[in-house]
């Protein structure tokens, strides 16, 4: 009679294992796809020299992505015409076993 307990257990343990690797695996895939798009936003905003049309549009794209993104554009007045911006995008962290949210940001120089 113990070695059937045991072997539930262990059943139950290895399902609650699984369950948790498959939510950090989902987690990170969260972070990977807001690394991408990341490197999209900060690329269209160089490749348009900072418009601020195209950085109104990027953010509007963001919010229906379910992303956020702050863009603060800086004018190097001592070299000329040259301008950088700080992009910062804040991205929903999900642990779907313990039905959280967390929001987590990811900060560029371009």
């Amino acid at each position: 009679m113990g070695s059937v307990w045991k072997v539930v257990l262990s059943f139950v343990l290895i399902l609650m294992l699984t369950a948790v690797g498959m939510m950090i695996t989902a987690a990170n895939a969260d972070t990977a796809a807001a690394g991408d798009y990341m490197e999209e936003v900060s690329a269209v905003i160089r490749e348009s020299n900072y418009n601020e049309k195209v950085i109104d549009q990027c953010k509007k794209e963001a919010m229906e992505n379910g992303y956020e993104v702050q863009v603060q554009v800086y004018e190097r007045q001592a070299y000329g015409q040259c301008s950088y911006a700080k992009v910062i995008l804040r991205y929903p962290y999900r642990l779907l076993v313990f039905q959280s949210e967390v929001w987590k940001k990811k900060e560029r120089i371009i």
